[in-house]
């Protein structure tokens, strides 16, 4: 993104009101430039075919294998591994995935004396949820034909993934009013207050700030790591639901269901050689 807006540089006030969230910002033929680079990396490095007709096509648990069959793009193969190993299933769990908040209650989780744990293992109605493209995505067809044969395990939770990517360029060609959704200010919770959701890459991000004569007393930040990292969340119930198997293959495993769910930060990963085996992550 910073590579594409270098482009522009006779237009920096235009590049920042749209960073700012508003898309109207850049001209249309500007917008329609940067589009096009963004659909045709989508297509070369990802799809392997434009977009349109890859969300047409791909609707269930056949097309998808016949599309990373006949793909050679790294996701594709990716995929095409995923199926080839019986791993379809790998890492599915029971968590739920997150809600829509009620923002008063969060902002009361998030500013009273059980802020830092909350924030640390956050739960919604004492229950760990799940916030990521999958739960975004849980609607569609292809998402709900794999959930059907896979839960949510690899397979399904990486082709949200790309499901994702292929539906943002869709809404980004002709970005609406409904785009909003992606990103809101929350009604103040009290004087002096302030509370941003969106729905970031790895799922839903919350700033919350408490200012006193103009100056910042607080601020906290619940990322979508924390809910899915949970000591209940998927990342500890896919693990703790993996089949033992020899430490190579475990690892492996573990790593790729770790890094589905993707970590907003580095992460060590110990094999416990208790019977049975099972996966940490530290």
């Amino acid at each position: 993104m910073h590579k594409w807006l270098a482009r522009y540089p006779k237009k920096p006030h235009q590049c920042k009101a749209a960073l700012g969230g508003d898309a109207a910002a850049l001209d249309e033929s500007t917008w329609s430039q940067g589009c096009s680079s963004v659909e045709s990396l989508i297509i070369e490095q990802l799809l392997g075919m434009p977009v349109d007709a890859w969300l047409r096509e791909v609707i269930d648990h056949d097309s998808l294998r016949h599309w990373a069959e006949t793909t050679a793009t790294g996701p594709a193969r990716l995929l095409r591994s995923v199926i080839e190993s019986d791993e379809s299933a790998l890492g599915s769990c029971a968590v739920a995935a997150l809600p829509e908040l009620d923002n008063a209650t969060l902002a009361a989780c998030l500013m009273g004396p059980e802020a830092a744990s909350f924030i640390a293992q956050p739960h919604w109605g004492g229950e760990p949820h799940e916030t990521s493209p999958l739960s975004r995505r849980a609607g569609s067809a292809l998402i709900r034909a794999l959930r059907a044969s896979h839960g949510n395990g690899l397979l399904t939770r990486l082709s949200a993934q790309i499901l994702e990517v292929a539906q943002l360029m869709v809404a980004l060609r002709q970005p609406g009013p409904e785009d909003a959704a992606l990103a809101s200010d929350a009604d103040a919770p009290m004087p002096g207050v302030g509370m941003g959701l969106a729905e970031a890459a790895r799922g839903r991000l919350v700033h919350l700030a408490r200012l006193e004569n103009d100056r910042v007393l607080d601020y906290r930040i619940l990322a979508p790591t924390e809910w899915n990292f949970h000591a209940r969340g998927p990342v500890a119930m896919g693990l703790a639901a993996m089949p033992d198997s020899e430490d190579a293959r475990l690892r492996r495993r573990a790593e790729l269901l770790i890094m589905a769910i993707d970590p907003c930060v580095a992460y060590d990963l110990s094999l416990v050689s208790d019977t049975p085996r099972t996966c940490v992550p530290d």
